[in-house]
């Protein structure tokens, strides 16, 4: 059944009576707008086939009566201020709905006209993540502030929205490498609700009149529920899970954006009995500590982690993956020539293999050192290295930029971490208190979604930090005591900060014997 609208801004659109949408059925007409019930029950007692796609909605709403197209229901709100500035925050809402602010979780809920029966009042407050009874699965993160909706068991009538700011960086290696979602956390474990980023003030929900509020709000995961629940928003690094015939010759084959590509072949009769592997890419920026990634010696290519084997590969497997960053145009082209595959042994980098068989956390070896390897040099920008594996695990490419680079690095468990491989946004500011005794600059590190609430409390708009940040990394912070020179700098006696992706850090430093000039630098 298929209906065109035709110049549609030229004559109103049809009625119910006029909609071409209908059914003949032993000699009478249905309209499944109207009948719907009937056409249904007529359906169960003739048994008749209907070929096509026939959508009925034939459930009682508030739209009942109303036609679909000119009484679509639409609506426009304020953002409404919770009613205190706690943990234990509350809202009020009644059947004409709202959009209310819970400052404290940096989070936003929309309730749409008439979802729910009666006024009724709920409590919003935030659970810490450590005081959590719910944790994370493996490979997840939370990157919002937890969000306890109460009492249990108020069901809506119609889906409420929820908004959670998160201080995730979701430039292009986030989008391609990872994904974003809402988990309702249940005693009984966690839920994944259908989940839409939203990154721009374009994005938020149109219901929103005053949305400009919430700028300094984003990036948001926007979901809905239908009843109170426990949420927070929470990222893992992308994942495909294959499955490996016995008897016939498999290959995986995943584009990652315009940076990556993973090609892995399974030749027929490399297990006897199927497999069922995950498959996962992560940018080596995300899981090496920072002192390795400010290492411009060396070119790292993301980790391939390939998981759920647990005995060795009757035969071995091919691998490929082709790599295109900036720092791969480091490499001098008398070392690594373009156009030309070489193999690539300990002269030119190390590809280690975090080999799990013997039950160790972290057992790295070079396995250019017992595997022919060979790397090609495509473009000035972009590698490809081939190997093959009998057993997968961790898989880390390294590579020299020139002949002068005498020494790498041997892997270890220090130098990742493949739990916590998110990076994040955040917020630095410093604050000097002059009317008392003794005065005092305080120094504030927090992510990015403590903005709104920062500028609050402090009265101070904070600068976005220019580095991308990982969970309990240090930022150091110094003073200069003139705005004329940065050579004198206050002496701090506490200096650093280590970054929480879930609350804002402080240090505090008497500053009675300081200069009138107060800023901070980040080292």
């Amino acid at each position: 059944i298929l209906f065109e609208f035709v110049g549609i801004f030229f004559k109103p659109p049809p009625t119910v009576k006029e909609w071409p949408a209908t059914i003949q059925l032993d000699g009478q007409v249905y309209n499944p707008l109207t009948d719907g019930r009937q056409f249904e029950d007529r359906l169960i007692d003739t048994d008749v086939a209907v070929s096509g796609s026939v959508n009925l909605d034939i459930g009682e709403d508030d739209n009942k009566g109303k036609d679909p197209i000119t009484d679509a229901t639409e609506y426009s709100v304020p953002i409404i201020k919770s009613n205190g500035e706690t943990a234990d925050n509350s809202i009020t809402v009644d059947q004409t709905g709202g959009c209310f602010s819970l400052p404290e979780v940096s989070a936003f809920l929309l309730f749409p006209p008439n979802a729910v029966e009666e006024t009724v009042t709920l409590k919003c407050s935030r659970v810490k993540h450590k005081e959590c009874e719910v944790k994370p699965r493996d490979g997840e993160i939370f990157v919002s502030r937890i969000l306890k909706v109460e009492p249990e068991g108020v069901i809506f009538k119609k889906p409420v929205t929820v908004l959670l700011s998160h201080s995730l960086d979701e430039d292009q290696v986030f989008l391609y490498f990872y994904e974003l979602f809402v988990e309702n956390l249940s005693p009984t474990g966690c839920q994944e609700l259908k989940t839409e980023r939203i990154s721009s003030i374009e994005d938020i929900p149109k219901e929103i009149s005053n949305k400009e509020i919430l700028e300094n709000c984003l990036p948001f995961a926007k979901a809905t529920i239908r009843e109170t629940c426990t949420l927070v928003a929470a990222t893992r690094a992308r994942f495909n899970q294959i499955l490996i015939p016995t008897n016939r010759r498999y290959a995986f084959s995943k584009q990652y954006g315009d940076n990556a590509e993973l090609k892995i072949t399974f030749p027929a009769g490399v297990t006897e009995k199927i497999l069922i592997l995950n498959v996962q890419l992560f940018p080596a920026d995300a899981v090496l500590n920072k002192d390795i990634r400010l290492n411009k010696s060396l070119v790292y290519a993301p980790i391939i982690r390939v998981s759920g084997q647990t005995t060795p590969f009757l035969k071995a497997v091919d691998v490929e993956l082709t790599y295109s960053h900036s720092d791969v145009v480091n490499i001098e082209e008398n070392f690594l020539p373009v156009e030309k595959s070489i193999q690539f042994t300990t002269e030119y980098g190390l590809l280690m293999h975090n080999h799990n068989e013997t039950g160790l956390k972290a057992n790295w070896q070079a396995l250019n050192e017992s595997h022919d390897v060979f790397i090609e040099r495509l473009r000035k920008d972009q590698l490809k290295f081939s190997f093959s594996v009998k057993h997968f695990s961790d898989v880390q490419p390294m590579v020299k930029t020139s002949t002068a680079v005498s020494f790498v690095p041997p892997m270890s468990a220090s130098m990742m971490n493949m739990n916590n491989p998110a990076c994040h946004r955040a917020i630095v500011l410093a604050v000097y208190k002059s009317g008392g005794s003794p005065k005092t600059l305080y120094a504030v590190l927090a992510p990015k979604h403590a903005e709104s609430r920062l500028s609050t409390k402090w009265n101070v708009i904070g600068l976005r930090f220019t580095s991308r940040l990982k969970c309990e990394e240090p930022v150091y912070f110094c003073v200069p005591m003139s705005d004329i020179t940065e050579s004198e700098h206050l002496l701090l006696k506490d200096y650093t900060l280590r970054f929480d992706p879930e609350d804002e850090s402080e240090l505090a430093n008497n500053t009675d014997d300081g200069g009138a000039f107060h800023a901070f630098l980040e080292g």
